[in-house]
């Protein structure tokens, strides 16, 4: 008699190296992460601290994540700076992260996405982007999920994140071409409407 395998015992399994990376990313960064803020950094603190969100208003999503930040990590002594950069530790492991569950979605094998995120992990602005504070982080979590999303017919939630997105940097328009290339693949143009529709709509709401 043979018993039956548990596919969902399989699957933790199998992401068990991505999660190892991840964790193994998250003490990197938290390790080398920067003590001083700098430039772009600097201004974001002050932005933050004195809570003017709308008189720089090309980040608003971005001062609305690190105001929350500030204030969920002050009761264990993390002030101000410290907090925001902790904040983009996690925001960059959680990129490295959707960026492995993109691979699965795009039919990259399980052992091959861990790779992939390893070598991602390594890159120039990965590591910019895990020990220092910057609006990038975050615009690629809500890039990379809404695009996930996308791919799984979720196109209401999707253009809510990618407008999330523009909210964080209207650079994050640079990636419309992802999903003008699924919509192309898949005759989907209907699904990129209406995810476009949302997503100005969630930016000219909020500005």
């Amino acid at each position: 008699m043979h018993s039956r395998a548990d596919p969902a015992a399989g699957h933790a399994r199998s992401f068990a190296p991505l999660a190892v990376e991840l964790l193994g990313a998250l003490i990197l960064f938290m390790a080398f992460r920067a003590h001083t803020l700098l430039g772009d950094g600097a201004v974001y603190a002050l932005t933050i601290q004195q809570s003017r969100f709308f008189e720089r208003s090309i980040h608003v999503a971005y001062y609305a994540a690190g105001w929350v930040a500030v204030r969920a990590l002050r009761p264990f002594g993390l002030g101000l700076d410290d907090a925001l950069v902790v904040l983009n530790a996690g925001l960059t492991t959680a990129a490295l992260g959707a960026a492995g569950v993109l691979f699965r979605a795009l039919g990259v094998p399980f052992r091959t996405a861990s790779i992939a995120v390893f070598v991602l992990l390594f890159s120039g602005n990965i590591l910019i982007q895990g020990t220092s504070v910057e609006v990038y982080a975050l615009e690629l979590v809500l890039v990379l999920a809404s695009y996930v999303l996308f791919l799984r017919g979720r196109n209401t939630v999707a253009g809510l994140a990618y407008g999330a997105a523009l909210l964080v940097t209207p650079l994050a328009a640079f990636g419309a071409g992802f999903f003008l290339w699924e919509a192309s693949r898949h005759r989907r143009w209907k699904d990129f409407l209406l995810l476009t529709v949302i997503a100005a709509a969630v930016l000219g709401f909020t500005l």
